[in-house]
């Protein structure tokens, strides 16, 4: 017993001390997450620095890719002027959690193979952002002890995520974090020493040169004309005009080159800037949640709703049986939810709809994302989603962790993973503590 209470004396001394330092820095967190990422497909690695829906959604799309017969890899390759990441001073923040905002250039590689085929290729000069989520108060818990109530083995709590190792306990506990949430990538257009020839110089030379062939090739046919004319007993003054306006672009064709180039970038990014317009309308419909769930909960902020919802959506999508996920509540899936393989964020949710009657809060909206299907096809899509909770159950600040047993036959299981008690049948109701999907579309 002495022991016991000597050892959960050292996990509060460690929190307190950790907390001392102060926040763990997002940057590292961010180079964690890419590193586990980038291998996390092709690979048995984990991805301990993300959130428990993105790691659920993780492990049921690895399931999927493996179902189809698939292979696919993610790489980021450092490049750009900002491959080490930077994290954002401003912090979104509501009663109970932080979101910081992290950004990174990279060369982004996505290849999906069905055996030695290629089905499908995307590289690009990308800057990926990520949504860190952290406790307000930056407590850190992970290392504390913890007493497993059934058998008595005390063990860290970061080890307790999958159950007690000893006699199986499963547990009801709050996210260990700080932990990345959420993800999308984006076309990098800014260039570092490096890529200032291959991206800009190059290609202006390529105009530069079109446009001397061109000229050749029409002062070429006005030449032959003039010199028809000239044959016939006509004015020379036509032939000599040609030669000018000939030199006259031969000496100019750089700057044609550079102007070239430059407008053809210039080009590409509005085409991009139009094809976002969407999302920054959506980015709009922000405050609609924040406004409508604050009087609610600590947990108002749009990110943390945001981030959570696309990894349950993932993992429904990905799922073999959607209607043994407890959070959720749909029926059938959309007829191409089946063929798909990936799904990436585009980094705008529209909110449609944010209501509270009695005690049910109800959302409606759409999650802007990208699709790779099982055949090689990628396309932007739209996915509607519909979810509801219960808001007279409130959580308190402070981190939680209990025992979790079936209130039918008080087994213990995963009661994240699974709707219905593995030992009696009993179903568990996620509404009463967490937002439930109700449709996808």
């Amino acid at each position: 017993m002495i022991d016991m209470v000597k050892l959960l004396l050292m996990g509060d001394k460690a929190r307190r001390d950790r907390k001392n330092m102060g926040v763990i820095s997002v940057t590292d967190i961010r180079k964690i997450f890419l590193s586990e990422f980038g291998k996390t497909f092709s690979s048995d690695t984990r991805l301990t620095s993300a959130d428990n829906d993105m790691r659920f959604a993780v492990e049921m799309q690895k399931k999927r890719i493996a179902q189809k017969g698939l292979w696919l890899d993610y790489d980021f390759i450092p490049r750009g002027h900002n491959n080490a990441g930077r994290n954002y001073n401003d912090v979104f923040t509501d009663g109970k959690y932080a979101a910081h905002m992290s950004s990174g250039t990279c060369t982004f590689k996505r290849v999906l193979k069905k055996g030695d085929r290629l089905i499908s290729l995307k590289k690009l000069p990308a800057n990926i952002w990520l949504m860190i989520m952290d406790v307000k108060n930056g407590d850190r818990v992970g290392d504390d002890i913890y007493i497993c109530p059934n058998c008595g083995k005390p063990s860290p709590i970061k080890e307790l995520i999958e159950g007690c190792r000893s006699c199986g306990t499963r547990f009801k506990m709050d996210e260990l974090y700080p932990k990345v949430s959420n993800y999308n990538i984006v076309r990098d257009y800014s260039m570092d020493k490096s890529e200032i020839f291959p991206k800009y110089i190059l290609p202006a030379i390529l105009f530069g040169l079109g446009a001397i062939v061109l000229s050749i090739i029409g002062i070429l046919i006005a030449l032959a004309a003039g010199i028809g004319s000239y044959l016939k007993g006509g004015s020379t003054e036509g032939s000599q005009m040609v030669m000018g306006v000939f030199a006259t672009i031969i000496g100019g064709a750089p700057v044609y080159g550079f102007m070239g180039a430059g407008l053809f970038i210039f080009g590409r990014l509005i085409f991009d800037a139009l094809k976002a317009m969407p999302l920054l309308q959506a980015q709009r419909t922000r405050t609609l949640f924040e406004n409508v769930m604050k009087p609610y909960g600590q947990e108002y902020m749009p990110d943390f709703f945001i981030g959570r919802t696309i990894g349950k959506v993932k993992t429904v999508i990905f799922s073999d049986n959607p209607s043994e996920l407890p959070f959720y509540k749909g029926k059938d899936l959309p007829s191409d939810a089946k063929d798909m393989v990936d799904i990436v964020f585009r980094g705008a949710f529209r909110f449609d709809k944010v209501e509270v009657s009695g005690s049910k809060a109800v959302v409606e909206g759409e999650i802007y994302s990208e699709v790779l299907y099982a055949n090689g096809k990628n396309s932007n899509r739209n996915i509607g989603v519909r979810l509801v909770k219960d808001v007279t159950k409130k959580h308190g600040l402070d981190f939680s962790i209990s025992t979790y047993q079936c209130p039918s036959c008080a087994a213990s299981f995963d009661a994240y993973r699974n709707k219905f008690c593995p030992y009696c049948g009993h179903e568990y109701d996620m509404e009463n503590d967490d937002w439930v999907i109700e449709y996808i579309r």
